[in-house]
């Protein structure tokens, strides 16, 4: 009788738990242009949020409209911004990176010309999407397309970008992306095999920590905005790390 009592309690606790811990959904009004897939999102807080969508039938992953939706009020409503290129219809957002409902920075790939010679362009924020300008940033060579892009503050940023020259390509920048400049090799691990340098899937960073998973099972840290980094291995095979979390630095 005082097992099944404790398992009652244990069960009634548990579900209370999963109970509270349901997601509310949130429409943001994308599908009525094709574009019905955001999939990299940015919480500054409890109310606002930004996220990069596209439409997934294209020919190729990017085809078709793609757009910057924000939110200041928890999701009860959204704007669309779309980004001033071009060709809107075929680019690829890469990543999103905003540090305030003003303040956002996008990487994208223009993908009318066929790899290796996508152009590769920055797109900064800083009023909440009214509008966005165009930033260079010099990469070393033209079969290089733009990764994650991660702003620590309101000036200071890093990119990744694939690397066809033999070490990570990743530049800074500490004016909030008018200039970017790429860091030497002698600050990162050397690279194993041809392609790890491609960095494209999801990191993490807690104030100056980042992480970001390689495509060689490795996790690449900086504990200083991305300066210099060091490599971890970890167990898990090579290509299939996509995403990393921490709870603390």
């Amino acid at each position: 009788m005082r097992n099944q009592l404790y398992l009652s309690v244990l069960i009634s606790i548990t579900l209370n738990f999963v109970y509270a811990q349901q997601f509310t959904p949130q429409f943001t009004g994308l599908g009525a242009d094709g574009i019905t897939s955001p999939y990299h999102m940015v919480a500054i807080d409890e109310n606002t949020l930004w996220a990069s969508a596209s439409n997934p039938n294209g020919e190729k992953f990017g085809d078709g409209p793609n757009v910057i939706v924000h939110t200041e009020d928890g999701g009860s409503t959204w704007k669309s911004d779309t980004l001033p290129a071009d060709n809107p219809n075929a680019f690829t957002i890469a990543c999103i990176s905003a540090i305030s409902p003003d303040s956002a920075w996008v990487s994208s790939i223009d993908n009318t010309a066929n790899y290796p010679n996508w152009d590769i362009k920055i797109y900064a924020t800083f009023d909440g999407g009214e509008n966005w300008q165009l930033q260079n940033v010099a990469f070393s060579d033209n079969e290089s397309y733009a990764g994650q892009i991660h702003f620590f503050d309101h000036l200071e940023g890093m990119l990744f970008a694939a690397s066809a020259d033999g070490y990570f390509q990743v530049f800074k920048t500490f004016d909030a992306g008018n200039t970017w400049d790429r860091l030497p090799q002698e600050n990162f691990p050397p690279l194993i095999g041809n392609f790890e340098g491609d960095i494209d899937n999801g990191y993490y960073a807690i104030q100056d920590t980042i992480w970001v998973p390689t495509s060689e099972g490795r996790i690449l840290k900086s504990i200083d905005r991305g300066t210099t980094w060091a490599a971890f291995d970890t167990p898990v095979p090579s290509n299939v790390i996509f995403e990393v979390t921490f709870s603390d630095s």
